[in-house]
Order: C-alpha cells, then structure tokens, then sequence
C-alpha cells in the first residue's frame, strides 16, 4: 500500500569495482493511474481537473 501512496525510495546499488565514479544519476518510475477508472487520457483529465480546483 505505501508504494501505491508514493512513499518509496530508489535502491542504491554500488560497484565496488567502480571507485572512480564521478556523477550518479537516478531514475524512478512510477505508475501514477493507480485506481483511477479509464484510458490514460481521461485520468491526465481527472488529475488536471482536480488540480485546478485545489486552494492556491
């Protein structure tokens, strides 16, 4: 349930034949329609329509 709700974290791995790293670089995916009905389309409406209606 807290992966579904965003509480998650990248897993760092390290090689420990490469010492001489100068830069690491993260990526994280997500699947951000979880129980939202419909096509991808329709969510990115729901989401927007949502979003426009919160408190500035």
């Amino acid at each position: 349930m807290q992966l579904d709700r965003g509480l998650y974290g990248p897993p760092i791995v390290e090689d420990p034949a490469d010492a001489g790293v100068d830069m690491d670089q993260v990526v994280v995916l997500d699947d951000w329609l979880d129980g939202m009905p419909g096509s991808p389309r329709q969510a990115l409406a729901q989401v927007r329509q949502r979003m426009a209606a919160m408190p500035t």
